[in-house]
């Protein structure tokens, strides 16, 4: 009988490994939450990047994060899409400038 859950597993890890990622530097993320601001980028695209780096824990797919700055804002960016009813989002334009400001004075620190 074919185990449809390790199949599953299997095909995840070898689209991941593909596409073995990097750890975001400050930079990195500083651009993505401008682009956010500057809605260059839609708050959908930024919050399934993030969470990729948030879910994941196989490391030699998925580097750890060690950068507290840095794994502070994905943590905080991958919720950038998140509801607080159907047609309403938790988080509005201010927030996002507000996301950026910070995350620009932590990096000063």
């Amino acid at each position: 009988m074919v185990n449809w859950f390790r199949v599953q597993t299997m095909v995840q890890e070898r689209i991941a490994k593909e596409h073995r990622y990097h750890i975001p530097s400050r930079h990195e993320i500083e651009g993505k939450l401008k682009q956010l601001v500057d809605n260059d980028l839609s708050r959908e695209e930024l919050a399934s990047w993030a969470i990729e780096y948030s879910l994941y824990e196989n490391d030699q797919i998925y580097p750890k994060v060690d950068d507290p700055v840095v794994w502070s804002a994905i943590v905080l960016i991958s919720g950038a899409d998140l509801r607080e009813s159907e047609n309403n989002y938790l988080h509005n334009k201010k927030d996002f400038e507000i996301w950026l400001a910070e995350f620009r004075e932590k990096c000063e620190k």
